[in-house]
């Protein structure tokens, strides 16, 4: 597994970017010019390039930008670059179905030689749950069993676990077949105990939030932005 022993060795630190870029605050983008920084990075040796996972955006949403679909900018990055990792920081699993994001993540990983990482997150904005028909308060269950047949589609080899109502008697196989095993680390807690990412993740990239809103989401399971929101109702007047 070449690029989680360079990202993740002990004793040593590996520096990333995040894409998308900018030089200033603002909604502008210029989405090309991140193919660019991406493949200066690649030569300068950074160690990732990291993109997120944003479907909607709204007046709830905290940046006045947009992104583009983690998937599509990744594959352009993946033609333009040789030794970078790139990963998703985080694709928001509850809103994904498992086997097209075990589909993205192979293709991905086969356009890249192997240098993908799929870091995954629950998901904090409930306007995005409420658009895609989910419910906000089941996503700690919903990563969980998202993670479980994301995790067996990319086994070696491949498991499929179709939906509920298909038919036992068809048996499902998940192509390009590889050889290579695709990391799967958890971005925040994903509504997760970290026993159960320890068990699970083969990495964690926990999200900052300040002292009392970490001991909070520690002790509930809950995301920092959530954890935001329980301290500043637990604050005093």
């Amino acid at each position: 597994m070449r690029t989680a022993s360079n990202l993740f060795r002990d004793g040593h630190l590996s520096l990333g970017l995040v894409l998308p870029a900018r030089e200033q605050d603002g909604s502008t983008i210029d989405f090309a010019r991140q193919l660019d920084i991406g493949a200066a990075a690649d030569r300068l040796g950074f160690g990732a390039l990291w993109v997120g996972d944003v479907p909607l955006n709204g007046p709830w949403y905290p940046e006045a930008f947009g992104h583009l679909d983690p998937f599509a900018i990744l594959a352009a990055l993946a033609v333009r670059t040789e030794r970078i990792a790139l990963g998703t920081a985080a694709a928001v699993l509850p809103m994904r179905h498992p086997l097209h994001l075990a589909k993205s993540a192979r293709s991905i990983a086969m356009l890249s030689r192997d240098r993908f990482v799929l870091g995954l997150g629950s998901g904090d904005r409930e306007e995005e749950f409420a658009a895609f028909g989910r419910a906000f308060e089941d996503r700690r269950n919903l990563f969980r069993e998202g993670w479980t047949r994301l995790q067996a589609a990319l086994e070696i080899p491949s498991r499929v676990i179709p939906d509920s109502g298909a038919s036992a008697d068809i048996d499902y196989e998940l192509w390009p077949v590889s050889d290579s095993p695709i990391p799967m680390i958890a971005i925040g807690s994903g509504g997760q105990t970290l026993e159960w990412i320890a068990r699970n993740a083969e990495g964690w990239r926990p999200i900052t939030a300040p002292p009392r809103c970490s001991a909070i989401a520690m002790r509930s399971g809950v995301g920092p932005s959530i954890a935001r929101r329980q301290a500043r109702s637990a604050a005093p007047a």
